[in-house]
């Protein structure tokens, strides 16, 4: 008998693919469900270190905040507060200790919390009413033709106790006899909160009768005024100071303070008394050079949006941060639509020239709806207003006024006018993080600012170069802050006074010191602001 039936091998087989099949959708599902996670744990990570990074810069701006509250007040112990990083708030709690009471220097300890998420810094923190209105490396440079006198005040702002102290690494050099500091004339000027006379910087109701030529300061003024700080890095190497082209070091190394009338008592040698130069005394200290971090300005601008409507009309995004070939263009649009405002922080990549020139097609102005191209050669703005971002603003009302000039030199030509952060809507913040910084190449070329002739500059807060400042004749400068100048010059070059770190020629300059503008410096030992920082685990 012969049987008839379905062929098992080919059931087999049947059998085989479907089991072969279900195991491969198995594994591409496993390995799918893995790629999710992975890549949603890959998502979740990311969003957590984000919130620890802004958890980060929220314990930063408390120390900022304790900074500046310590200033006003040096019993302040700590507070909390609250700061907005996009999307939302982060809150920070600061704890203040003395941790050197005899130099003012305190340990400030900032928490900052974003979400669930905290990160913390430490600080000391230097706090006091010592620091000088003028630091320089090189060498602080006066000269005036009898004719046309150089004028250099240092004035305390708030026009109550002994103005501040200046002082150089290098030079102090008083060079001709158009030169003068602090001298009281009855001269009067418009600064940018006022007009005063000279004599009302330092806190006098009338011109104080005294004798111009006497060695010592006359007792009507004592008191008044601040010293010559001659820093070195060590005992051996102090700054000298040059009068009249005199090279003699007035005050000997072995000797740490010398009174004022070194300098201004004649001398049988004939040519270096300073019968205009208006100080308390002459100290020697040993210290360090501080800086700004430049990196955190960078966060700033990148994080300011208050100029949306130029950004716009200029095809830019909307934050402040620009190239040189991008912010000559922000210029020219200021020079076509006079009255438009410029806020906040602003970054430079390169040279800032105000009253320059812009080429053929570099720029397009689309704010009419037609687009208009720059013409060749066509101007840009000669005058130049950046101010703090004003209430009604959001989170951003208050903001500082700030130029930073990266890898460049920043230069106001003759008749220009720079202003920063003037009549700022939160004062105390301006002070404090608001100004002008002018910073070198990697190479350490330019870094410089130029006040060319007859130009004015009116500001709020730090004025910072590491390559130094330069007044030209009959220019006008009026910071209520400070000015801290490093310098980079070459060896070879320091005696030319291009490479001075502050020249003052033929100029007039008012700088009445607030020291809540020094808390941006990082690293000086001699100075106010923050002496070292580290993130705490």
């Amino acid at each position: 008998m012969h049987l008839h039936g379905s062929p098992t091998g080919e059931r087999d087989e049947r059998g085989f693919a479907l089991i072969a099949l279900l195991v491969t959708i198995f594994v591409v599902t496993i390995v799918g469900m893995n790629m999710v996670a992975f890549m949603n744990s890959d998502i979740t990570h990311a969003g957590i270190q984000g919130d620890v990074s802004r958890a980060f810069y929220v314990a930063h701006g408390g120390l900022r905040d304790a900074i500046e509250r310590l200033v006003a007040n040096q019993a302040y112990t700590g507070g909390t507060g609250s700061i907005f990083v996009q999307p939302t708030n982060g809150s920070f709690t600061t704890a203040v200790t003395p941790w050197d009471a005899a130099a003012r220097i305190h340990q400030i300890t900032s928490t900052g919390q974003y979400g669930r998420y905290t990160r913390a810094i430490r600080a000391l923190v230097q706090i006091g009413a010592q620091a000088p209105a003028i630091v320089i490396r090189n060498a602080f440079l006066a000269e005036g033709a009898a004719g046309a006198p150089g004028r250099t005040y240092l004035a305390p702002y708030s026009r109550t106790g002994a103005g501040p102290d200046m002082g150089s690494f290098l030079k102090v050099n008083f060079r001709d006899t158009g030169v003068r500091i602090n001298a009281l004339t009855g001269y009067t000027f418009t600064l940018q909160d006022g007009t005063f006379a000279d004599y009302e910087l330092f806190g006098f109701a009338s011109l104080p009768r005294f004798h111009p030529n006497d060695p010592n300061i006359p007792p009507q003024l004592a008191g008044r005024f601040g010293k010559i700080m001659q820093f070195g890095f060590s005992s051996a190497d102090f700054a000298d100071l040059t009068v009249r082209n005199d090279p003699t070091n007035k005050c000997p190394d072995s000797v740490f303070a010398c009174p004022i009338s070194v300098l201004r008592a004649r001398n049988s040698a004939g040519g270096e008394n300073m019968t205009d130069l208006y100080l308390s005394s002459i100290e020697k200290q040993v210290a360090s050079l501080a800086t700004v971090d430049k990196t955190q300005l960078l966060a700033e601008a990148r994080a300011n949006s208050a100029n949306q409507g130029i950004n716009q009309d200029l095809g830019y995004n909307n934050d402040g941060e620009y190239s040189q070939a991008q912010f000559e263009c922000v210029l020219w649009y200021l020079a076509r639509h006079p009255g438009a405002p410029l806020y906040g922080q602003i970054y430079v990549g390169g040279s800032v020239t105000i009253g320059g020139r812009v080429q053929p097609n570099q720029c397009v102005d689309r704010s009419s709806g037609t687009p208009y191209p720059s013409q060749n050669n066509e101007a840009t703005t000669s005058t130049l207003t950046i101010r703090t971002v004003p209430s009604g603003s959001g989170p951003l009302a208050g903001n500082p006024a700030f130029l930073a000039v990266d890898g460049g030199d920043l230069t106001v030509q003759n008749n220009g006018t720079l202003q920063i952060g003037v009549a700022p809507a939160n004062f105390a913040r301006q002070i404090a993080e608001g100004g002008v910084f002018v910073f070198t190449s990697p190479s350490g070329q330019f870094g410089r600012i130029y006040f060319n002739a007859s130009s004015t500059f009116r500001g709020v807060g730090l004025a910072y170069t590491q390559n130094g400042v330069q007044l030209g004749p009959t220019s006008f400068l009026d910071l209520i802050g400070a000015s801290y100048n490093d310098g980079e010059g070459a060896p070879a070059c320091l005696n030319s006074p291009n490479c001075s770190s502050f020249r003052n020629w033929n100029a007039t300059a008012v700088i009445r010191f607030d020291p809540r503008a020094t808390s941006r410096l990082v690293g000086g030992r001699a100075f106010l602001g923050i002496l070292a920082w580290w993130q705490l685990p």
